[in-house]
């Protein structure tokens, strides 16, 4: 399980920009992480740090799930349309993962 939310925030950022770092193409989430405002931003942030590497960093997360939900109610979908999946609670690596990254 990830934390996406406000408790976890800075261990969160290092862990996108570690994912970042190795080159990391898709962010999933899995039903078990935790997600609020300040994971979405974290996750927005990261999104736009790929892009100004000239890079695409696709966003993942369970369908229907609050993720989800969150994501398109701040309307970041506009900014990034986050895939809904089914639920990746077994990923490894708390539901995190960056293209082949375990």
């Amino acid at each position: 399980m990830a934390s996406f939310a406000i408790g976890g925030i800075e261990e969160c950022r290092l862990r996108l920009a570690a994912l970042l770092d190795e080159g990391a193409e898709v962010i999933r989430l899995s039903g078990a992480d935790s997600f609020d405002t300040s994971g979405a931003q974290a996750l927005a942030s990261a999104v736009q740090t790929a892009r100004s590497q000239g890079r695409d960093l696709a966003i993942e997360m369970p369908e229907g799930g609050e993720a989800l939900r969150l994501w398109r109610a701040l309307g970041l979908d506009a900014f990034c349309r986050a895939k809904a999946v089914p639920d990746a609670c077994g990923t490894t690596g708390g539901g995190t993962t960056g293209g082949d990254t375990p």
